[in-house]
Order: structure tokens, then sequence, then C-alpha cells
């Protein structure tokens, strides 16, 4: 009888806690989910969820779902078991008893599988496990344990052995739990019940004795729900035993066909049934602890927790369900979801709800009483009392202002009280309830401030009508009041902040856009007023500062409806995107810490309307129902998410996964997908980007794919990391990297044979030009050359005339004189010397011996002229007798000339002697030219008496030197010095020529 009573009351609680449950996110065949009817949830080591199906299987990253068939390498279609072994291979369990593994982005059939399938003669695969280097398979109604070797090398070489083709009994099982732990064992049919198992090879076994002869077992689940203890499930009863002893410490029966046992991470237990829902026992105790029921009349077959703390259930019927957060608990199931008003009075909560219901829950149960108002005319028109005040007024009441008046509820007795009043402007001899928008008790006065769309009564008594103390009309709506502790109330209005002090109304919005505006809600602690504004976020007054909180300081919202104030620094806020906490750490500056909370945390809707809080516990009344939650219990995600490229697109063709890409300098428009797996904020995840190479900065995105274009050619390493719901950030940043290759106008190779192109090109035009300029400089040399030898026979050949002339003079002379010997001897001379001088002419250089024959000649030509015979001396200094010296003809003559005619002709009383001697001093060709003469001096004065001109000779051998001197860039103007005797007597003049040569083998090299 014991028993039944504990399952009376077990199903019992259950029935009427059903409808405060979590938020769980649905996922259906809408969401591409491939089927309804879904057997179980896993997460494998990368973070994917994995869901199979009767039509496949789905992998899910938080924002969609990939399916797998047949068609992609799946044994077949239905798929009731998986498993993730050590090495990371996922296998799948077929309905027809064939098992493939996922491996690299590839599904691998086993090819035991046909001789698998028919040894399990038709029955199921209910669990799968990793143990030794072998798979291990439990099956349903084939009586049967499989082991699967599998090799210990890479490569996968199945042979299958069945453990168990000799025994009778039914309820095979196997079971790898979370800490590592592998069990099989097995239930046979006996008048004792008994069954056996073998934790990590070590065999135990239970005997139970029960009350009738045969037990039936189909399948079994088993759960550690600690670190000593298993939880079994055998056909009806849950059985808990001492994992080491096998002692039974509790068998538990119940009337639920349990089709998944879990225990999580907090020491929960989880109970999946076959239409009965998902039962939770926070505590994980089934004897001590009240269940929770969630998804009634769900068939659930699977549980599982991930690594950031969420669950994840399968069912047979409606698909999957994702529970982010435990701790957050709703009431939804009320007879209007919307919530106006929350109070917590006598360890229960009261909420007001907008079609005038009021709810009243605990943490197990909850109820509705109707608050609306019933007219006693017929006629009137139906209003809703939508609540939007609640009061305690004393021990055992709740004072409650709705659309249509103000009511009392006696707790205790559920009685309704209505407060009967009336208006000034009002004249009507009916007393009856009158909206209000709200209340407020002031303790200064001992009194009520009500509140309507206009106007404001001061009741002492609501419920006495002649207790009218005043009436006060403020022209604008009023939605709060609140009373600070000098007995001031403040207003929030439509038109902003007011205070009234008990004499009138004084508007505050005077200096602030906030406070001018309307003001949904006012909350005052100690001397800190703060205000939540319609569209300026908070505003906080203190004294005569203003200090702001808006969405810039990290609100989500500056939409804000309603507060609940801890102290003067710490505060609640209720938005539209969520609530806040935020904590004032100093006031000037202001410096704030905020956390808010919203649907990524767990809460049923981010439209907040009101917000309370008691001890550790939030309550929040929204448009979906009502939210509670324990704030110390809301852990923060740790979890870093993983991240993964899951594809790359160059040039807008997808690339297969790789670490490295090598590419063209056209390649270079390329697509990025990545993902990280968090499931806190589905759908919602935030990350940062970026391409080192190109920029070194973090890029913020909430998009999966990022592009760049036109990629300059270089190295780059692209790097991203995601953010979970509470602003962790992945461990390590997903990477690959990028190698583009310069073209081939930019690569060394090219740059060093263009580099040698251009030198050579360069190098070429250099020597082009140059030898242009060279030939035009030879040329023109050539020419300058030819215009100077020209200049230089034309000069030379002026010697000519010049000689003949006077050697035509001297031949006359002779004549004149009838002395035809010395003329015929002088003619011969002359002639040898004419011939000389052609022949000499037509050359550049001749031979020194040459020009010192013709010297000679000249000379002696000279000296039959003169009455007064002279002598000369013409000596070889030096080396030079044995060198072939090359000259210039015709240079000395003219200074022989010159010597004879106005040096030595005019000396009367001296032979005349010429002495010309040639020598090398300093691989320099020296000729001095030596007579003894009358001088320089004495020379020139004769020659100015006699005449102004100049000696023609000498004029033209003065041209040839300078042509040479200009030609051969040498020094070779003659010097002449004047001599003179021991008594300063002029006695000659000596003439040192430098004379151009040319050192040769032959004599006639240069003409």
């Amino acid at each position: 009888m014991i028993k039944f009573l504990f399952i009376f009351i077990f199903l019992l609680v259950i029935n009427l806690c059903e409808a405060q449950s979590p938020y769980f996110k649905h996922f259906t065949v809408d969401n591409n989910l491939p089927s309804s009817e879904c057997y179980q949830v896993l997460q494998d080591k990368k973070g994917y969820i994995w869901i199979a199906t009767d039509k496949g299987v789905a992998r899910y990253d938080g924002y969609q779902f990939k399916n797998f068939t047949k068609e992609d390498g799946l044994p077949e279609n239905c798929i009731l078991r998986m498993y993730e072994d050590p090495k990371g291979r996922i296998w799948f369990a077929g309905l027809s008893g064939k098992l493939a593994y996922f491996s690299k982005n590839k599904f691998n059939c086993l090819k035991t599988n046909n001789l698998l399938s028919m040894k399990i003669k038709g029955g199921v695969i209910t669990s799968i496990a990793y143990y030794d280097n072998a798979l291990w398979i439990g099956t349903c109604t084939s009586k049967s344990i499989f082991k699967i070797s599998l090799g210990l090398n890479k490569k996968i070489n199945p042979n299958l052995h069945d453990l168990n083709k000799d025994l009778q009994y039914q309820g095979p099982y196997i079971f790898s739990f979370k800490n590592g732990e592998f069990m099989e064992g097995n239930c046979p049919i006996y008048k004792k019940f008994n069954f056996n198992y073998s934790l990590n090879g070590e065999k135990h076994i239970i005997v139970q004795d029960f009350e009738f002869q045969e037990k039936a077992v189909q399948i079994v689940r088993a759960t550690n729900i600690s670190e000593n203890e298993y939880l079994y499930y055998l056909s009806d009863e849950l059985i808990t035993i001492h994992k080491k002893t096998g002692k039974i410490k509790n068998v538990q029966k119940t009337n639920l066909m349990i089709n998944y046992l879990f225990s999580d991470s907090k020491k929960g237990l989880w109970i999946g049934t076959m239409q009965n829902g998902l039962h939770y026992f926070k505590e994980g105790n089934i004897l001590k602890s009240k269940p929770f029921i969630y998804l009634k009349g769900k068939s659930i077959s699977c549980i599982m927790e991930d690594r950031e703390g969420g669950y994840w259930i399968t069912t047979l019927d409606h698909g999957l369900y994702y529970l982010g957060n435990i701790n957050f608990t709703h009431i939804t199931a009320i007879s209007n979801p919307k919530v106006n008003s929350l109070a917590f009075f006598q360890k229960k909560l009261y909420a007001g709800l907008a079609n005038g219901q009021l709810v009243i829950a605990n943490d197990y149960l909850f109820s509705e009483k109707d608050l609306n108002y019933v007219n006693p005319d017929p006629n009137a028109l139906i209003i809703k009392n939508g609540i939007r005040t609640i009061y305690p007024i004393n021990n055992e009441s709740l004072m409650i202002g709705g659309a249509i008046g103000l009511s009392q509820f006696n707790t205790k007795t559920n009685k309704i009280i209505w407060l009967k009043y009336r208006f000034p402007n009002k004249k009507t001899k009916y007393y009856g309830p009158h909206g209000l928008s709200t209340f407020v008790y002031h303790a200064k006065t001992n009194s009520f401030w009500i509140a309507t769309f206009s106007f404001l009564q001061n009741i002492k008594d609501p419920f006495q009508t002649k207790q009218i103390l005043e009436n006060k009309k403020l022209n604008n709506k009023i939605y709060n009041i609140s009373e600070d502790d000098n007995g001031i109330l403040w207003f929030a209005t439509t038109k902003g902040l007011f205070h009234f002090d008990g004499v009138k109304f004084t508007f505050e919005g005077k200096n602030s856009i906030a406070l001018s505006n309307r003001i949904n809600d006012v909350k005052i602690s100690g001397n800190s007023i703060w205000n939540a504004t319609k569209e300026f976020g908070i505003c906080i007054k203190r004294g005569d500062s203003l200090h702001y909180i808006t969405v810039q300081n990290g609100l989500p919202s500056n939409i804000c409806q309603s507060l609940f104030l801890e102290s003067e620094k710490i505060g609640w806020i209720a938005t539209n995107k969520g609530i806040s906490k935020v904590i004032v750490e100093r006031w000037n500056p202001l410096k704030l810490k905020i956390k808010n909370y919203n649907l990524k945390n767990g809460l049923i809707t981010n439209e907040v309307n009101q917000i309370l809080k008691k001890g550790t516990r939030v309550f929040l009344g929204t448009n979906n129902g009502i939210t509670w939650f324990d704030e110390n219990k809301v852990i923060t995600n740790k979890t870093p998410p993983p991240i993964y490229i899951t594809n790359v697109s160059i040039n807008k063709k997808n690339r297969s996964n790789k670490k490295l890409y090598e590419l063209a300098y056209n390649q270079n428009n390329i697509d990025i997908h990545f993902v990280g797996l968090t499931y806190k904020n589905i759908g919602d995840v935030g990350y940062k980007f970026r391409m080192i190479g190109l920029d070194t900065n973090w890029t913020k995105t909430n998009f999966t794919k990022t592009n760049f274009t036109t990629l300059p050619y270089g190295n780059y390493t692209f790097e991203v990391i995601a953010k979970n719901n509470d602003g962790i950030y992945s461990e390590e940043p997903a990477k690959i990297q990028f190698v583009i290759s310069p073209p081939f106008w930019h690569t060394w190779s090219f740059r060093i044979i263009a580099g040698i192109l251009f030198i050579v090109s360069l190098y070429s035009f250099i020597r082009w030009r140059i030898n242009k300029v060279e030939k035009r400089a030879l040329e023109n040399a050539k020419l300058y050359h030819q215009t100077i030898e020209m200049e230089m026979k034309f000069l030379s050949s002026q010697m000519n005339p010049h000689f003949t002339f006077n050697a035509m003079n001297s031949i006359q002379y002779y004549l004149i004189d009838n002395e035809p010997e010395k003329a015929q001897k002088y003619l011969v001379k002359y002639s040898k010397l004419i011939r000389k001088v052609l022949e000499n002419n037509m050359k550049k250089f001749v031979p020194l011996n040459e020009e010192i024959e013709m010297l000679e000649l000249y000379m002696d030509i000279e000296s039959l002229r003169f009455a007064i015979k002279f002598d000369y001396k013409i000596s070889l200094l030096n080396e030079l007798k044995e060198m072939n010296i090359l000259i210039p003809p015709m240079i000395i003559q003219p200074f022989v000339e010159n010597a004879i005619w106005h040096g030595i002709s005019f000396q009367k009383e001296v032979k005349g002697k010429i002495e010309i001697t040639f020598e090398i001093i300093d691989n320099k060709l020296i000729c001095s030219i030596q007579d003894n003469g009358i001088g320089i001096k004495k020379s020139n004065e004769l020659k100015s008496k006699n005449t102004n001109k100049e000696s023609l000779g000498m004029l033209i051998t003065n041209k040839r030197l300078q042509q040479l001197h200009s030609e051969l860039q040498i020094k070779i103007e003659p010097e002449i010095i004047d001599l003179f005797d021991d008594n300063g007597e002029a006695c000659g003049t000596k003439v040192i020529i430098h004379l151009p040569y040319i050192e040769s083998a032959t004599e006639n090299n240069f003409e």
C-alpha cells in the first residue's frame, strides 16, 4: 500500500507541476531535420551535434542541419544508435543490424554487415560501445552480445564474435559510461530473477527474489548516478546498485515505460519515458526529491548534455528539443500570457495578468484566481480587469489595482472586496469600481494615493467612500508612484518626472530631455531616484546631479519598462531586449558593471514588463508568461567554442579543405566559410577574424562567411575565433594559409633576367652611343687632321715660292756678275734641295737624317749667296745616332734661315757660324740653333728701320707650330735666347725648339 500511495503522490505532483518548465527550443522538419522520429542525439569530439532518425542522420552546427542518407554511405536510412569511439570514428547502427562509421568526412560500411544482420535474426541494435580495441554491440530479441575486433592498425579489419550463442536469456546490454567505464551483462529468466554484469572485465552477479515467477526483459538501461552507484531500468523497475559489490540499495517499481536514463554533470537525473514526457529529478534521488515533468505526452528516446551544459532531447514523434539552461523556470500554461505585475507575499509569487486573472505560484504548483468585477448592471460594458499593481497591506491581504478599479484580496479566504469611490467631476449616484493606472501607500500620512489617467485621490481607507481626503489633477497619465524617505511622492508620467511635497507638484524635467519625456517607472533607494524612460535608458537623480545609463554603457536597449532596486547602487532593469543587472561602482565619474540576460541565457522572451527579486531569485513578468531563475545558479558559460573552417572557394569555385593553398596570382578572390560550435545563442554567434599579411587587426562579425577580393600576391594566414554567449572566445583560432604567387613579371627570376636584359640593353645603347660619338669624333678628328694636314701642306707649300724667290735672286745675282760656274753649282744644289722639299712636303713626318740632309743643302746654298762665308755644324747627341727618329718637315729651316739672314748676314768682321744640335732630354727631342750673329735686339732695330714686315718664313713656321701644338697636345713653342760675351755685348742668338717626334723601325711608317 505504501508503494502505491507513493506512486499516486508521485503522479499527482507530476500533473500539478507540468506547466512549470524551462524554455525548450524545438527543431522539426520545418528546420530541415530529416524526420520527427528521432532515436538518439550525440555530440562528437569536434562539437557537432548528430541526430539519428528513421530517415537518415543529421549533423547540426548551430545554424543548419546537414543531412546524410544511404546515398552518402550509410548502411540504410533508419539509424537507431550512434557511438563515437576514442579514435574519433562515429559508428551508426541501422534497423537491420548493419553498421557504418564516419571518418575523415566519409562513411564506410563494414564488410561483416551481412553476417551481423543474419545473426541478429530480425532483432535490433540497442547499444554500442568501444572497449579493448573492439566494438561491442548489444541487441534486443536476438539474445546475443556481439564483439567486433577491429585490428590494431589504422585500417579496420572486422572480425565478428557472438559472445552468447549458447545461452538462453533476455536483455543483453552494454554501456560505455561518461567516466570511461565499460559494462556488459545479461538478464536470464529464472524464478529467482538475477542478472549479471562485467565492469571493465570484472564479473558480478546480482540476485533478487520477486513475487512472480517469470520476468520478461526486453530492454535494459543504466546510468551512473554517483561515483559508486548505478541506476538500472529493467522492464518496470528502477534498481539502484553499488557498482563494485553488486549490492542492491533500492528497488522502485514504476508503471512508466522508460526509454532512457541519464545523469547530468550537476547530479540531476533525467528519465525519458514513452508518451509521458521527460522527468527531471533535480537532486538525482527518485525517493526524496520531487520530479519536474517537461514535454508531457512526448515519447523521449534520448537525453544528452553538451559541453556547455545545454541539454538535447530526441523524441519519437516531435523531433528534437534543446534546453539551454535548466535554472530558468517558466509558467506558460496560463489563461493569458501577458503578465503586467508581480508581488512576492507569504512565500508565494503573485502575478497579475492582462485578463484580470491572478496567478498564485510556488516552486511546484500554481493556480489562477479570477479578479474581474461582476457588474450588477446587465447592460454594462464588460471590461477585463487588467491587473496593474499588487501591494500587500497586511499579513493576509493584497491591494490589487486593475483596469476597472481597486480591490482587496484575502489570500486565506480567497474573498474579494471592491473599493467604492467616485471622482469630483462625475455626477452619478453609483459608487463603483473605476479604472486606475497605479497606486501607492503613503507612509507619512498613512493613506493611499490612487492614480487614474488624469486624477489623483488620497484615501485614508480605500474601502470607505467617505474617507476621500484630497483630489488632484495632473493632466497627464501617471505610470508609477514612489515615496522617498522624506515622504515626498515621485511620479513617472507621460510628460516626465514630477514630485509632490503635500502642497504642490514640481516638474523635474526642465534641464533634462530624459526627465521631460515619458517615464515608465520610478524607484527610490536612499539618495538615488532611478527613472526608467521610454527612449533614453535610465536616468538616476542624486540631488542636483543626473547620471545616465544607456546602450553606450552596455544596456541592451534604451526602451526601459520597469525597475527593481536592491540598493541605491544596484538595480535590475526590464527592457524590450531582456533584463540587466546594473551595479554602480562609482558615481563621479560614473563607473558601472552590467550583466545582461536574454533569450540566449534562458529567458522565455526578451520583452519583459515587470521585474522582482526575492533573495537570490529573480522573477519576471513577460508577454509570454512568467519566468524566474536563481541568480547564483546561472553559471557563466566558460566553455570556449571550437571553431572550424568549413569551406573555401577560390574565384567562386569550391575547393577541398586544406591547411595550405598555393595559388596563382590571379586566383585571389577568396571566400571563406567558418562556424563556431556554441549552442547557448543558437544562430547568433559572434566572430573575429583577420588576414595576417594584409592586416593584423581583428574584424568583428556575426556572419559565418567573409570574402577577400583581389588579394595581392604574398603569404597570408587567415585566423578566425568564435565567441560564446558570455563573451568567451575560442582557445585557438582556426587557421588556413594562402601563398599567392606573384605574376611572372614580379618574380625574382624575371627581375634578374629583366635586369640583365636592361643592363645589356643599356650597355648596348651606351656602347652604341659611345661608338657613334667615337665614330663621329673619329670622323671629326680625321676631318680635322685632314684639315690640319692640308693646312700644313699648304703652309709647307708656301715655303716653296718663298724659298724659290730667294734662290732665283741668288742665281740672278751670279748671272749678272758673269759667274756661270757658281750659278751652275748653285743651281745643282738648289734643284736637289727643291726635290727634297717637294718630297718632304707630301709627308707628315720625315726621318731626321733626311731633314738634316735638307738643312745641309739649304745652308750650302745660302753660304754661296753671301760674300762672307759661314760655317755650320749639325750634331746628334746621346743615343740619337742609333734611333730612327721621324719629325715634321721644314720646322727647323725657317729658324736657320732667320739666323743666316738676320743674324750672321750683318756680321762683317767675324766669320759666321751656325751650330745645330739634336738631343733627347727626358724623352723629349730638343733642337737648338745657335749663331754668332748680331743678336735679337740689334736685328730687330735693323728690321724696324728697313721694313715693318715680319719674315714670311717665320710667320708660316709659327702657324705650323700652333697647328702641331693643337693636334699633338705638346709644348713645341720655340724659346729664343740672346747670347752675350764677357763684356756684355751681344754675340749671337740661341733658339731651342721642342720637336714632336716618332720613333719607328722604318722610316716611312707615317706619311
